[in-house]
């Protein structure tokens, strides 16, 4: 109620002193939505509990507010961006789908008839809203305290359902094996968080979500060939995801002085982390290069490369400008520095306007790439000048050849 609230009740209050008092309508509509979607969110965080298990369900009321967040926002936007031949023929199903429940059509016009100042209607709102709130709290009252039990016990319930028996990090026993190599040891530690967080996951949906628009859009306009509104959004895909993944890896690193500490290159250490983002992006890229293939080997592999790259430059810029902050925190990332999100979003853009002049086979694809190689140098420097500032002043002189007598 109250973010909303915050957009529409302004223009409700001016709308009545300007217009007339039938804008007030937004106060009991906006209530009566509002009861009706804190009920229905009661109901399926607590059905989704019971059904996964207390340790499942944080992860999959994650996923599920993604994909009905995302959901909404290409709903809203899928007339304008169908192609117009589909148009009346959605129209026609939507309204025979309505029909063909009694009361459904007037149910869902009930909002709409209270905003225009129907008493009736508003009245019924705020009955069916308060109805519902109150139904779901009567009703899943116990089960929300079971919820909230099954919760505070939720570790010791895993592990007796593991039964003492079964392969485990913390115990010895034939399944557990030790395999060398720094760069597989930081893979398997970032593939492993990530794994035990899948509200990031969530995220990195959204991000993905909110993209598709673009590319309907740009399908929509028939002069264009489909590998044209693709690979373009393929690529922004990767080098969203990628930075995103690697702002992960460094700067919501858990245990920052322990990899500081360790015997161990930065760079090194660097190369592992590539690597570890390296795959998640490759996984979530498959399925779009696989179907653009369908369409063209040729843009299949433009994109593959083009997509490969703008995913290294935005986590490279990532490496060496980080960002500390919470892993919950990821989409609020660039609040911390607008200079990097700008600079992350124009890297991404610049391999955009690549893909597309590399596509139509122009020299002209040379001009982006050697902005985005003059970017990352610049970020680069200044990455290995704030390095260097951060050596103290005792020691920096040590590493000076002016400093060692000529004796030594």
């Amino acid at each position: 109620f109250g973010s909303l609230a915050l957009l529409t009740l302004p223009l409700a209050n001016m709308g009545a002193l300007l217009d007339r008092p039938a804008w007030l309508g937004i106060y009991p509509v906006l209530l009566g939505l509002a009861l009706i979607a804190t009920a229905l969110g009661l109901g399926i965080a607590i059905g989704l509990f019971f059904l996964v298990g207390a340790r499942r369900a944080r992860a999959y009321t994650h996923l599920t507010g993604a994909f009905i967040g995302g959901a909404f926002v290409l709903g809203v936007q899928v007339v304008a961006v169908l192609p117009p031949s589909w148009q009346p023929a959605l129209s026609a199903w939507a309204a025979a789908a309505a029909s063909a429940v009694p009361g459904v059509q007037a149910l869902l016009r009930l909002p709409l008839d209270a905003l225009r100042g129907d008493a009736g209607a508003m009245g019924q709102l705020l009955l069916i809203g308060g109805a519902l709130f109150a139904a779901a709290v009567l009703g899943l009252g116990e089960r929300f305290v079971r919820a909230n039990l099954g919760a505070a016990g939720a570790p010791a319930d895993a592990a007796g359902r593991n039964g003492g028996k079964g392969w485990s990090p913390f115990r010895g026993g034939a399944g557990l094996r030790f395999q060398g190599g720094i760069g597989r040891s930081i893979r398997r530690k970032e593939w492993r968080l990530l794994a035990r967080d899948p509200g990031l996951f969530a995220q990195l949906s959204l991000q993905i979500i909110y993209t598709i628009p673009v590319a309907v859009v740009l399908l929509r306009n028939g002069s264009l060939p489909t590998a044209f509104a693709l690979a373009p959004t393929i690529v922004v895909v990767a080098a969203q995801v990628a930075a995103s993944l690697a702002w992960i890896t460094v700067s919501a690193e858990d245990a920052p002085e322990l990899i500081a500490s360790a015997p161990v290159s930065p760079a090194t250490i660097d190369r592992g982390k590539l690597s570890a983002v390296a795959l998640p992006v490759a996984a979530i890229l498959a399925l779009p290069l696989a179907c653009l293939a369908l369409v063209s080997w040729h843009a299949a592999m433009i994109a593959t490369a083009m997509a490969a790259l703008a995913g290294t430059s935005t986590a490279l810029l990532n490496f060496w400008h980080p960002m500390p902050g919470s892993r919950r925190g990821m989409l609020r990332r660039h609040s911390q520095s607008k200079l990097i999100a700008l600079v992350e979003h124009g890297l991404a853009i610049l391999w955009a306007v690549a893909v597309v002049f590399a596509l139509m086979g122009t020299r002209l694809t040379i001009v982006p790439i050697a902005i985005v190689a003059g970017i990352l140098a610049f970020a680069r420097a200044r990455h290995r000048q704030a390095g260097a500032a951060t050596i103290p002043a005792t020691v920096r002189p040590s590493l000076e050849p002016s400093a060692v007598p000529a004796n030594a």
